[in-house]
């Protein structure tokens, strides 16, 4: 009986010291709004999505942006962006990772992902590609702090 009494004590000791602290959530509430935030990215609700000085780098473009800013379109792209039917870009991600900092105000995701969009000439492109995204928490919210996404061969 005073073995379990040990063992009740040493799991509420631990239980204490793991637990989240005051006025944070628990990492796996954290992982499941980043996974929400995900989703709406997929159905392109991206409004308020990303901080202000989001930093964006995509095999379309030929250097990072930050914020607002325009890249110069790399000529390395499949499909140039014109030849694109406009507001035909579709998402499909699948997180394969998220790790959230113990200070509970950054993560990062690294996901499989697939863009798919309709060309002018009537086809369909679907491009596999990898996507790393670093979270900031911004006002309570998950938002995107900089995301990189890669074609994948």
């Amino acid at each position: 009986m005073r073995r379990a009494g040990s063992i009740v004590i040493v799991l509420c000791v631990f239980a204490t010291a793991v637990a989240t602290p005051s006025g944070q959530t628990s990492a796996t509430a954290d992982e499941k709004a980043i996974r929400d935030q995900i989703a709406r990215y997929d159905r392109g609700e991206r409004d308020g999505m990303s901080i202000a000085d989001v930093v964006f780098w995509s095999a379309a473009y030929r250097r990072p942006t930050i914020g607002r800013e325009r890249s110069e379109e790399s000529t390395a792209i499949r499909t140039p962006i014109a030849a694109r039917v406009p507001n035909s870009q579709r998402n499909k991600t699948t997180p394969v990772r998220i790790v959230v900092a113990k200070s509970g105000d950054l993560a990062y995701e690294f996901s499989n992902g697939e863009l798919s969009y309709e060309t002018k000439e009537g086809k369909t492109v679907v491009i596999a590609q990898g996507i790393l995204r670093t979270w900031q928490k911004d006002g309570g919210q998950w938002k995107v702090a900089a995301m990189f996404t890669r074609p994948l061969e």
